[in-house]
């Protein structure tokens, strides 16, 4: 299959915006829009600075906010679409024993509102709302960061599998809405 991309700063409103833009005037229109753009961070609150702070939200929440308004006019136009948002575990409860990850936590739990309040807002305008709540997965998103987790730690999914259900919910007739999916690694 072919595949095309576009590079994109989510957290920069207008490059969002720009870039929408030019995937409609190559493609005519967008069907799903999948928010899963990330950055991790953990520790004490007092050892965040407020940079780092500012970081997660403009990537987690502000990105994921500002891709849904630049394609909505669209999609509304369309009367169809989906929007798909990866949130996290960390949006619906406290992710881990250790509790470090307050900032992190706030931003996922925004956009968890966000995800409910557009849904409850698009309504009848043939516009789907989907939150996807996976727990911790085996990527790159620690070692970026410049946390020393292992590839494959007990309690990491794989990508993969991930990227299976992905796709199996987004194949749902168009009646169907698996609008608040919570996957965790099972262990015997």
């Amino acid at each position: 299959n072919d595949c095309e991309y576009f590079v994109c700063d989510v957290a920069d409103d207008k490059k969002v915006f720009s870039t929408v833009k030019k995937i409609i005037e190559k493609f005519g229109k967008i069907d799903i829009l999948v928010n899963n753009a990330g950055i991790w961070w953990e520790g004490p609150l007092e050892k965040h600075s407020p940079e780092k702070i500012r970081e997660i939200f403009d990537v987690v929440t502000l990105g994921t906010i500002f891709f849904s308004m630049a394609i909505l006019p669209y999609m509304r136009k369309q009367k169809d679409g989906v929007i798909f948002n990866v949130i996290s575990k960390a949006g619906i409860e406290i992710p881990g024993p250790d509790g470090q990850y307050a900032p992190y936590t706030a931003a996922k739990h925004a956009v968890t509102g966000f995800t409910k309040s557009i849904e409850e807002e698009l309504k009848g305008t043939g516009i789907k709302v989907l939150g996807f709540y996976p727990a911790g997965m085996n990527t790159k998103i620690f070692k970026t960061a410049g946390f020393k987790y292992k590839d494959k730690e007990d309690w990491m999914m794989d990508k993969k599998d991930i990227a299976e259900i992905i796709v199996f919910i987004l194949k749902r007739p168009k009646d169907i809405s698996m609008d608040h999916v919570v996957v965790r690694k099972f262990t015997k």
